[in-house]
């Protein structure tokens, strides 16, 4: 077999380390180049042919320098050049002092070769023929290996002198996502790399909230890379509403969504949960065991060991989401919590943080993590960019999340409450949640007087809450990123949310739509918001802003990157 040439050989070096990294969309110069007219380099060769001219009619090949050594003229520039503008060259310098008037005549006698790597049956260089195309280079390489990825097909090539990827998608599910479609033609000198087909599992506690919306988007995301998604989490927590958003995702879920129950603290029955759970997580044999929030972090970890013990080759990765980092370092529940941490980092192989914030308060209550970690924001889909607009008779003031004190129900009922009185009018407001707390913040509402003008919800899509009032309130008084806040700002609602966790990292330095979690911070925002809601909407981060810092792309690929990185380690 042919030795590749030095530009073959650069692009294979820049393919191998694009697959150990995540792909990112390619500029538009690469779907162009893909329609535009061949043109030579190094490798090709090519038969020119002289009208009454035997000695100069011949094979020749274009050098390393992308030049031809052609009789009587010497060196003609062939790299970059169709067929048809090098028969001009040739002719131009053959007119040039040796042939009056040259006819000549360019053809492709044999194409630069391509490279097919990754998980295909014999990975290789092969001969390229005109009109292949990505499906038909998989074919003359064995087709798919058992454990290819047969959603999407990196194809990497030089355009303009630069090192590209571009991705086919292969299947429907993964048609919204990718610059290329399955018949889409393989030039020459290119690498045609077929990635691997992930088992993943994320393992959780509760299936509800940012950590089920966070598990939700990335089990989507990556299931229409083509990787097989399983769910595990507890069979206890959530209603209609997450029975209903588990049939949304049912169909991306190749591993199925397992429930099964799990209790929120510890006790003697978290054997018999532990051991179901274990059970789960072996038979469903995941090559990615991804842990989200302390329940899931410790079961993804310590499980994950195990199936070590017995050479599965699995990798544990933890998201805290927040989780355990919300206790105090100074209380005995806390100290325990976090020496329980500090012996999970021996079992973790990548960290996740969601924001700068949970990083730190990590590093100040459990130490340096001695696993590799990286900040991965939460992301929103383009969609979710879309403008809400508040419905007929909405109210002033919207709440949603799980009704419990660290999401801070009771500071928003007291800060409506102050806020009547300092305005002097009556305010109204939507509470949308559910939680085991829900009974006391209802007594709230009716022993402050605000019976009528406070409705409580039950849970239901953040986009339909949004256009149940003019402008929301976060007032938590613990978060790591939540997703509530990205979503309501991408719906352009105006917001007043308090300066915890990662959500400082959203707005800009100092945003006055921030408070500390007191009612009478948030009160005096609600006065000036009502007051003036034009001028409180320009507080508010921009879409362009949000988008260029937050995407679900952006966090799928970025967590993926991860994944790979492990497994080659």
């Amino acid at each position: 077999m042919k030795r590749p040439a030095p530009l073959l050989l650069a692009l294979l070096a820049a393919a191998l380390a694009a697959g150990c990294s995540s792909y990112r969309p390619a500029p538009a110069a690469f779907s162009k180049s893909l329609q535009a007219p061949y043109v030579l380099d190094s490798g090709d060769r090519i038969r020119v042919t002289v009208f009454e001219q035997e000695g100069l009619t011949n094979t020749y090949s274009v050098d390393q320098a992308g030049y031809i050594a052609f009789p009587l003229v010497g060196a003609v520039a062939a790299r970059g050049q169709s067929a048809a503008q090098l028969e001009g060259a040739i002719a131009a310098k053959l007119r040039n002092g040796y042939l009056r008037d040259p006819d000549v005549s360019v053809e492709i006698d044999r194409y630069r070769p391509i490279f097919v790597m990754g998980e295909v049956g014999a990975s290789g260089q092969y001969s390229y023929v005109p009109g292949m195309t990505v499906q038909k280079a998989i074919a003359v390489a064995g087709g798919f290996s058992p454990r290819g990825n047969q959603s999407t097909v990196d194809i990497t090539r030089t355009v303009n002198g630069k090192v590209m990827t571009g991705r086919a998608y292969l299947r429907p599910a993964a048609s919204g996502r990718h610059d290329l479609r399955p018949r889409t033609p393989v030039l020459t000198a290119a690498v045609v790399e077929v990635g691997r087909t992930l088992r993943i599992v994320h393992c959780f506690r509760s299936p509800v909230g940012g950590i089920f919306r966070h598990v939700r988007d990335l089990a989507q995301a990556q299931s229409a890379e083509g990787h097989l998604v399983g769910i595990i989490c507890d069979s206890s927590t959530g209603g209609d509403y997450e029975d209903r958003l588990f049939e949304q995702i049912a169909d991306t879920l190749a591993l199925g969504a397992h429930r099964t129950p799990m209790q929120r603290h510890v006790g003697p029955g978290d054997v018999t949960a532990a051991y179901r759970t274990y059970r789960l997580i072996k038979q469903l044999q995941p090559d990615i065991l991804h842990g989200h929030g302390a329940k899931g972090g410790v079961y993804s970890r310590l499980f994950g060991s195990l199936l070590r013990v017995s050479r599965s080759r699995v990798a544990r990765l933890y998201s805290p989401h927040g989780g355990s980092l919300h206790y105090d370092a100074n209380t005995m529940t806390g100290k325990l919590i976090f020496a329980a941490e500090r012996v999970m980092d021996r079992l973790t192989d990548h960290l996740f943080f969601v924001s700068g914030y949970e990083e730190r308060v990590f590093r100040e209550k459990i130490g340096p993590p001695r696993a590799p970690s990286s900040l991965v924001y939460n992301g929103l889909g383009e969609a979710e960019f879309i403008p809400v607009t508040p419905a007929p008779g909405a109210a002033d003031f919207l709440y949603i999340g799980m009704m419990r004190d660290l999401k801070g129900p009771d500071i928003f009922i007291d800060a409506l409450a102050q806020a009547e009185k300092s305005t002097g009018r009556e305010l109204t407001a939507v509470m949308v949640g559910d939680g085991d707390d829900l009974p006391a913040y209802r007594e709230q509402v009716a022993r402050l007087g605000l019976g009528a003008r406070v409705s409580f919800r039950p849970p239901m899509p953040a986009r339909q809450a949004f256009a149940l009032a003019r402008a929301i309130v976060v007032p938590s008084r613990a978060e790591a990123m939540p997703y509530i806040v990205l979503e309501a700002l991408a719906a352009g609602l105006p917001m007043i949310a308090t300066s915890v966790g990662g959500i400082p990292e959203i707005f800009s330095v100092g945003s006055s739509a921030l408070a500390r979690p007191d009612a009478g911070e948030i009160a005096a925002r609600m006065e000036k918001l009502v007051a003036d809601p034009a001028a409180w909407q320009a507080l508010m981060p921009t879409t362009g802003a949000l988008k260029a810092k937050f995407g679900v792309d952006v966090m799928a690929r970025a967590i993926e990157r991860e994944y790979f990185r492990v497994l080659e380690s």
